[in-house]
């Protein structure tokens, strides 16, 4: 049962750049006008979802987000998402210290060196483009689901087998209100403000989860961190977002209905 509420939200952001096929605007009118009159018959908890009570404050709210807060906990979490991939390396470098006259290099452990946190910097938001912005959760961005636009898309055009030919590149199926692209670029922002103090930490204070000695105490020092703790379940009024794709190329191709298998 597709969500009225979240279908008028979605068409606000995205009417610049959607075009149903003239020749089935009238038709496709009709049977989703249809559709929502079913509302009615829908279950106490469906109804509750097709209400959704923070989505118009979601969507005009868009342009505020990411937070400062936001970003840092993304960052924090994906260094340590990163770092946990080599923290059991068996990799050894040699490395030299500049400031030793006799220019001696000593072979050492890639787990405990400094290149392993600074290649990690280097490519670390990239991570950011695993997330997408969800309305409902009180932290706004889940990680590896699909976009709401395209959920919706993809559920209207089961429901309806509609055709839609999108005047736009795909990154504006995944994230309509651009938020993921300020999120990555605000994360290479911090990263470059903020990299002796992650190399201070992954020197001396690992055992100190970088929410706290990053975020808490350094990035947000004297202001809002509430968000660092925010949950990401999905409340009961909203729909929760389906797994990402892990394959892109079974993304679903909204320039052709659905065929009778896929029906």
């Amino acid at each position: 049962m597709a969500d009225s509420t979240l279908i008028c939200f979605l068409a606000v952001v995205m009417a610049a750049i959607v075009v149903i096929h003239s020749s089935k605007v009238i038709e496709d009118a009709m049977a989703f006008k249809s559709k929502m009159s079913q509302v009615n018959t829908m279950s106490e908890k469906d109804k509750k979802i097709a209400q959704h009570p923070k989505i118009k404050a979601f969507a005009a709210n868009a342009h505020m987000r990411p937070s400062k807060c936001h970003v840092c906990r993304v960052l924090a979490e994906e260094l340590h998402v990163e770092l946990n991939k080599t923290k059991n390396s068996k990799q050894s470098v040699w490395v030299t210290n500049r400031l030793d006259e006799d220019d001696k290099s000593k072979k050492i452990e890639y787990k405990n060196s400094i290149m392993r946190i600074e290649e990690i910097m280097e490519s670390v938001c990239t991570n950011t483009q695993t997330y997408r912005s969800i309305a409902g959760p009180e932290f706004p961005y889940l990680k590896n689901v699909k976009s709401m636009f395209r959920q919706q898309l993809e559920e209207m055009m089961g429901n309806q087998n509609l055709a839609l030919k999108l005047n736009a590149p795909e990154e504006l199926v995944e994230d309509p209100t651009m938020e993921v692209r300020r999120l990555h670029a605000m994360c290479q922002s911090m990263v470059e403000d903020h990299e002796d103090d992650i190399m201070e930490w992954y020197k001396k204070h690992q055992q100190i989860h970088l929410l706290d000695h990053l975020c808490k105490d350094i990035v947000l020092q004297d202001t809002d961190s509430s968000c660092l703790r925010a949950s990401t379940d999905i409340p009961s009024y909203a729909k929760a977002p389906l797994p990402a794709d892990a394959d892109p190329k079974k993304k679903r191709d909204f320039s052709k209905p659905l065929s009778k298998t896929e029906l």
